[in-house]
């Protein structure tokens, strides 16, 4: 089974690191997809689910300027994938979101900067939860 991810985030590094989810983990069955802001993101699970290859786990960062962040499309996000674990990704540590993301929807946390070993515990944590 591959298992895919979608990964927004408004830091170029952050999209480095997908790069390097592509060429380490397609190997392990694992498929990382890049999205700019919260909108584009939800498209790509949208078109996922109706082309049959839905997502396993969305990464969403909270903060994206000028652009949709995970809060806010997670009240869509949960009408087309009410099962797809979300997880809340921001550099703020004092954000309620990353304090308590259970109560605003999330399954988990990935606090940034994060490394290529921290996103792989946090979706497989979320993925075993399941």
């Amino acid at each position: 089974m591959l298992l895919r991810y979608c990964v927004e985030t408004n830091h170029a590094g952050h999209l480095a690191h997908t790069g390097e989810l592509k060429s380490t983990w397609l190997n392990n069955h694992r498929d990382p997809t890049t999205s700019a802001e919260g909108q584009e993101s939800l498209d790509r699970i949208i078109r996922a689910n109706s082309d049959g290859t839905p997502f396993s786990a969305v990464i969403l960062d909270l903060t994206i300027p000028g652009g949709s962040g995970g809060l806010d499309i997670l009240p869509s996000l949960r009408s087309v994938a009410p099962t797809l674990p979300a997880i809340a990704s921001s550099g703020y540590a004092t954000n309620e979101v990353m304090s308590n993301h259970a109560a605003h929807g999330f399954n988990a946390i990935l606090p940034k900067p994060y490394t290529l070993r921290q996103v792989r515990s946090v979706v497989r944590s979320v993925l075993n939860a399941r």
